[in-house]
């Protein structure tokens, strides 16, 4: 990452992606989908999830080192559908969730690269819900709460506690968020009764509303900062428009090349620089695009086909953890990298 101070931007030098390529890495040891995640393609994290076991929620969770997956010390509660913030493999923090019979939950666990800690719990128990921050300073917006009910509150944690905010002006779940800290993040998409194409905007103690999606949509692949960020492809169909956020509004921009959904994305995006792969219908798909800011180009597939998957990195350097269907599918890990000749993209 550089500065251009005769253009006034800030560029990325990337490998050429002729022949960027995934390579398939050490297999999770508990496949899964719908876990929660923490950390960069070389010290990861996954927790929790669904398999094909019963009960279907695992508590189980694994630490990558850049090279192979270790089991650690598991969640105290197992769930699916939780969220996961953290910088990496030694310092994370799960939240919410859905557990065998007792959906939304409100359980807290802290983790220092040995073990989770419970600690104090959410006021509001759900699951679905959007996350964004870190082990010590996370926000939590949205979400479903049994028996079906959307969720306006936003609570922040402070290491300690979660306090209750300002609420979110409309209830959904299934959103994407963006942004890495509690003083500033945007909530986009989707579902209440139906998608829907809100936009909210955090400051650290009000949402505001912003300009709306052009498409209504939820499950979306979604990554960046409050004032630059992109949504990729959502339910319902056709599940291939892409918009991109300058802070002000949406925009929308190239469709990517095959119409799909539930995909995985680099969560160190932004709007003229991203990753998606994989996804759903009409079978789990293993393509693989590469946006550039002004087209989407279509680079080598991953090694198995998979919706529901975790991602992580950016999109010169990302991990695709696990997904469906169910086993063995969901073991499966790959790194994607790019070669050594190196192009420039505008990161704005």
């Amino acid at each position: 990452l550089f500065y251009d101070s005769t253009n006034r931007d800030f560029k990325y030098q990337f490998p050429a992606l002729s022949s960027a390529s995934w390579a398939t890495q050490t297999s999770l040891n508990t496949g899964r989908f719908q876990g929660g995640g923490a950390g960069p393609v070389s010290s990861a994290l996954v927790f929790g999830g669904e398999y094909s076991g019963t009960p279907s929620q695992s508590a189980n969770t694994e630490s990558f080192n850049g090279g192979a997956w270790s089991e650690v010390a598991d969640l105290n509660t197992a769930r699916n559908k939780l969220p996961g913030t953290g910088s990496s493999n030694t310092n994370a923090l799960a939240f919410g969730g859905d557990a065998a019979g007792d959906n939304g939950r409100t359980d807290t666990e802290s983790w220092n690269g040995s073990s989770w800690t419970e600690v104090n719990d959410l006021n509001e128990g759900r699951s679905a819900v959007a996350g964004t921050g870190k082990l010590t300073s996370a926000l939590a917006a949205g979400g479903d709460s049994p028996p079906g009910t959307n969720v306006t509150s936003t609570e922040l944690w402070d290491g300690t506690n979660w306090t209750e905010t300002a609420n979110l002006n409309t209830a959904r779940r299934n959103s994407a968020a963006s942004g890495d800290s509690t003083t500033s993040s945007l909530y986009f998409g989707g579902y209440t009764t139906t998608y829907v194409a809100n936009t909210e905007s955090w400051d650290g103690s009000s949402w505001t509303e912003v300009s709306d999606l052009n498409s209504a949509r939820g499950y979306i692949g979604g990554s960046g900062s409050q004032t630059s960020a992109i949504a990729i492809s959502g339910e319902p169909s056709p599940r291939n428009y892409v918009e991109t956020w300058d802070g002000s509004s949406w925009t929308e921009v190239t469709e990517i090349n095959t119409a799909r959904a539930q995909g995985g994305s680099s969560s160190f995006g932004s709007k003229s620089f991203a990753l998606y792969f994989g996804g759903e219908p009409p079978s789990s798909l293993a393509n693989t695009e590469f946006w550039n800011g002004s087209s989407w180009t279509e680079v080598n597939d991953l090694s198995t086909g998979r919706s529901n998957l975790d991602g992580s990195g950016s999109a010169a350097s990302a991990l695709a953890v696990s997904g469906g269907p169910p086993t063995p599918q969901t073991v499966l890990t790959e790194e994607f990298d790019a070669p050594a000749s190196l192009s420039t993209v505008t990161v704005s």
